[in-house]
């Protein structure tokens, strides 16, 4: 059931974003560099990078653009290429060709992705059965992530949506749950039914809280129990 809705999300496009002809990205082989205009201060290097980037997918595949890399002399946010590199560019397009390219750093996609698929393997052959259900937990959380939740955001308020998102999780995993353990279903309903109870009764005061979570830490605490209630409770 969650590799089926995994698939059909792979296949869902809410976001629906339009071409432009800014900010398209691919990736480009490093064929030419310039350091002619860097300074070097021991470890340090400042200055302007030169490149000369040829693109390897995308729209415009094969094309060669000038890219400048500006070293700040922040090792932690500055990188510096060589030849024969893989790097991510962002260009935009003018009169149909690539300009105003920005190298946004090494490429390392490739890697992550055998990263991500050893991972998954390594939990099949540790876990067996229960493994394949924790690589398909993680691919469908990845999936509503990107293909629900962040293109629901570009339209809707984010509190709301990421509450329906979470909502709808729920619910799909307590349908799981109740497939795979019938027995369980009543003590699940009853639980819930009597924490509904106990907060429409007592509401969201420290007596609701505290009927509906038993003997917690919360309700021994009465300043821990200030940040989810108002003075006036």
């Amino acid at each position: 059931m969650i590799a089926s809705i995994c698939i059909g999300l792979a296949f869902l496009d809410l976001a629906r974003l339009p071409h432009t002809p800014s900010g398209l990205h691919a990736r480009g082989l490093i064929t030419e560099v310039d350091n002619s205009h860097v300074r070097q201060n021991l470890i340090v290097k400042t200055e302007a990078q030169f490149l000369t980037v040829r693109l390897l997918d995308g729209p415009h595949e094969g094309q060669e653009i000038s890219i400048t890399n500006m070293l700040t002399g922040k090792m932690e946010f500055d990188e510096f290429y060589e030849a024969g590199k893989t790097v991510l560019v962002e260009y935009d397009t003018v009169d149909g060709k690539p300009r105003h390219g920005v190298a946004r750093g090494t490429y390392r996609l490739q890697m992550q992705i055998v990263l991500i698929g050893l991972f998954g393997l390594l939990l099949l052959v540790v876990a067996g059965v229960t493994g394949l259900k924790a690589v398909l937990s993680f691919v469908f959380a990845a999936m509503v992530l990107w293909k629900l939740f962040l293109p629901l955001l570009l339209g809707f308020p984010p509190l709301s949506t990421g509450l329906g998102v979470v909502a709808a999780t729920h619910r799909r995993d307590h349908l799981l749950r109740r497939r795979a353990n019938p027995a369980r279903n009543f003590h699940v309903r009853r639980f819930y039914a009597r924490c509904s109870s106990y907060l429409l009764s007592g509401g969201v005061l420290r007596q609701g809280l505290c009927a509906s979570r038993g003997r917690s830490a919360l309700c021994r605490n009465p300043p821990l129990l200030g940040l989810f209630v108002s003075p006036s409770d």
